[in-house]
């Protein structure tokens, strides 16, 4: 079930979403490359619609994902690793703040590392069992 909340921007979402400053400043590079004009909050992540008709972007706590290349991803934030997202032909990337493992930096004071999803990279639920597809 989703709340599918709209917020008039990026930054109201991601403090509505509890996203961390530093990932929210990291985050704040998108709109001069890649500008959003719709931010729905859904169970899982924020959906960002491009301005342009794109594919939209989906921001997780720790993880973005929707973009078109790599490339936009280097435009965006310089020198980050981008990753081939589970959106067929997309891209993701790691944000500062995470729940990941190895290479992506952990959250101060987590108690657990979450699993990622490897089929559309959504934050895994304790039962293990993925809440947006199902795997």
């Amino acid at each position: 079930m989703t709340d599918d909340l709209e917020y008039h921007s990026l930054e109201n979402a991601l403090i509505a979403f509890d996203v961390p400053p530093e990932n929210r400043a990291f985050l704040s590079k998108i709109a001069p490359v890649a500008p959003l004009v719709r931010f729905v909050r859904t169970s899982g992540y924020i959906r960002a619609d491009r301005a342009d008709g794109g594919p939209s972007l989906n921001i997780a706590f720790g993880w973005t994902n929707g973009f078109v290349s790599e490339q936009e991803v280097s435009d965006i934030f310089g020198d980050v690793k981008a990753w081939p997202s589970g959106r067929k032909g997309l891209w993701f990337v790691w944000h500062p703040e995470n729940r990941g493992g190895q290479d992506r930096g952990q959250r101060a004071g987590a108690d657990r590392v979450y699993e990622i999803c490897p089929s559309c990279f959504i934050e895994m639920p304790p039962s293990g069992v993925c809440d947006a597809c199902g795997a």
